[in-house]
């Protein structure tokens, strides 16, 4: 009941270097890939693409009606950040996106009208888990 089997041939040097260069042609191809999609937090980003979105956290004084303040400015009142008194997500209009230039006076209106008594900028965080 003892099966027989083909005898063993060695395989060439040649096709060992075959195989590893299509190996790691492939796995360079896969880390290209997975980098080129990987969201723009985890690589080097220009200016325009931290401030894509364009909306700002901002602390008003009191008793300063938000909605004027925002048209005022070129925004639209994205509403009050949780139970923070005065504080408010602001969002710059698509109409006020058309230069850079225009995008930057905006936001010079904003951190310096009378009314605002603090501003930040809010960009998205990319997360990942660490593996130990």
């Amino acid at each position: 009941q003892h099966m027989k089997t083909a005898p063993h041939q060695p395989i060439s040097d040649s096709k060992v270097l075959s195989v590893c260069v299509v190996v790691s042609t492939l796995l360079l191809l896969l880390f290209l890939v997975g980098f080129l999609a990987r969201p723009s937090g985890n690589r080097a980003t220009t200016m325009a693409e931290v401030a894509s979105d364009h909306q700002w956290a901002v602390q008003l004084k009191g008793g300063v009606d938000v909605e004027k303040i925002a048209a005022e400015l070129g925004f639209d009142n994205q509403g009050q950040v949780g139970s923070l008194e005065q504080t408010y997500v602001l969002r710059l209009r698509d109409s006020e996106r058309h230069s850079h230039a225009n995008i930057a006076a905006r936001l010079a209106a904003l951190r310096t009208h009378p009314q605002v008594t603090w501003s930040e900028e809010q960009v998205p965080k990319s997360r990942s888990r660490r593996d130990f």
